[in-house]
């Protein structure tokens, strides 16, 4: 039995943003428009129908990318940066 691994990713990750992905892989039998190679008549006939019920998917992991920031060539750390905003009065009141 031959199969395939389809990576399906959510998000911009291919484009290598920074942020939360979440990640999952589906395999299953190939069908031979999907392999490009050449089959006999039996592995060419596989209706949809059959695939699906015969793909099983992974567990979907999460994985952070973390920014990279860098000022004239040289990269920052992240404890370095800090945010100011008007909108904190949005997070809710100051306890402490």
């Amino acid at each position: 039995m031959r199969a395939t691994i389809v990576v399906r990713t959510e998000g911009l990750f291919l484009r290598l943003c920074s942020g939360p992905y979440r990640i999952q892989l589906e395999y299953g039998p190939v069908v031979a428009s999907q392999s490009g190679a050449a089959a006999n008549n039996e592995d060419r006939v596989i209706g949809e129908k059959d695939a699906e019920a015969s793909a099983s998917r992974s567990p979907a992991s999460v994985i952070i990318v973390e920014p990279s920031l860098s000022i004239n060539g040289v990269a920052l750390k992240q404890e370095s940066i800090s945010l100011q905003t008007v909108l904190s009065r949005c997070l809710g009141p100051f306890s402490g």
